[in-house]
């Protein structure tokens, strides 16, 4: 499925595009405060985050819908919840641990507290997003466009927010926060927020 919004071509992503989708999702992730928080040593952060990435856009691509832009300059990953996940959790605890070699610990308590945080109503879940420099303005059609689907069917959309950055962004997009949570150790803070569907997106009817 393709779509065209203010001249950005956007498109539903397919196997094929894995490893430049995990590639790009890397690259967003990389310098931020939680990447920091998951894997201490800068010299085995980007590839310890690709192998884990790569298992989550692999479960994105199987279980949930992954949207891009044609360029693959931005992506969104989206996974459903229904009463609790309806699809398999973040990978089997052996795929974890072989992609994150001695930091897999932290990535199991990064999970469990979004996990503690999730929806307990039908919920999409933006799990991941990212985009490349200077294409911000494609990245929020991009975001404008997926909730313009869901607005369509009445599905409110939630997403963990990595850092205030984002969390203002997920603002102006209506997603409202929840108080910051803070992961152990004195680790970063992370903001849930959620978004009810509405009338009022961009372009969007109900």
């Amino acid at each position: 499925m393709s779509a065209s919004t203010a001249l950005v071509d956007i498109r539903t992503a397919t196997m094929d595009d894995g490893d430049r989708i995990t590639g790009l999702l890397t690259e967003g992730f990389l310098d931020g405060p939680i990447a920091a928080w998951l894997v201490g040593w800068e010299r085995d952060r980007r590839a310890v985050l690709y192998g884990y990435l790569g298992l989550q856009v692999e479960r994105a691509l199987r279980f949930g819908t992954v949207y891009v832009t044609a360029d693959l300059s931005a992506v969104t990953c989206w996974l459903p919840h229904a009463d609790g996940c309806t699809c398999p959790p973040h990978g089997h605890p052996v795929q974890v641990m072989a992609a994150c070699d001695g930091w897999a610990d932290r990535f199991f308590v990064l999970e469990d507290s979004f996990a503690a945080h999730h929806l307990p109503v039908p919920h999409q879940h933006l799990g991941f997003f990212a985009v490349e420099p200077g294409q911000e303005t494609q990245a929020r059609k991009l975001l404008d466009h997926c909730h313009r689907i869901f607005d369509g069917t009445g599905v409110i959309t939630y997403v963990e927010a990595a850092n205030p950055e984002r969390r203002k962004l997920y603002e102006t997009l209506g997603y409202q926060a929840s108080d910051p949570v803070q992961l152990p150790e004195l680790g970063p803070l992370w903001w849930p927020m959620v978004r009810t569907p509405t009338s009022d997106t961009p372009g969007g009817q109900r």
